[in-house]
């Protein structure tokens, strides 16, 4: 019986779907069987496997650099903002952030 039949991939969204890529070709990188298992499938070569996996590295090596820049540039303006306040206002704002962080996080 074939396994692949059985999955529907028109039920994940595009962001799902570049994450099943990305673990497949992780674990074809990992386990030879499984990579030429995924050649005959895909039917592609070595070189555009390898030129698809070099790819994903660094599509994943931007997200997250994108993602460190991110968080940055939120601790720079967090910082400036405190800086400025009252502690009044910092002790009034930490409050906060806590029952928010609380409310989402009930565990």
């Amino acid at each position: 019986m074939d396994n692949t039949s059985e999955f529907d991939y028109t039920q994940l969204s595009k962001s799902e779907l570049g994450e099943l890529y990305h673990k497949i070709i992780d674990a074809a990188l990992e386990n030879n069987g499984y990579k030429l298992h995924v050649l005959q499938k895909w039917n592609i070569s070595q070189e555009e496997f390898h030129r698809r996996s070099l790819a994903s590295i660094a599509i994943r090596k931007r997200e997250k650099d994108r993602k460190l820049e991110v968080k940055k540039v939120v601790l720079e303006y967090l910082r400036k903002r405190y800086e400025t306040m009252s502690n009044e206002d910092a002790e009034r704002e930490w409050k906060h952030l806590k029952a928010e962080v609380e409310y989402r996080n009930p565990n």
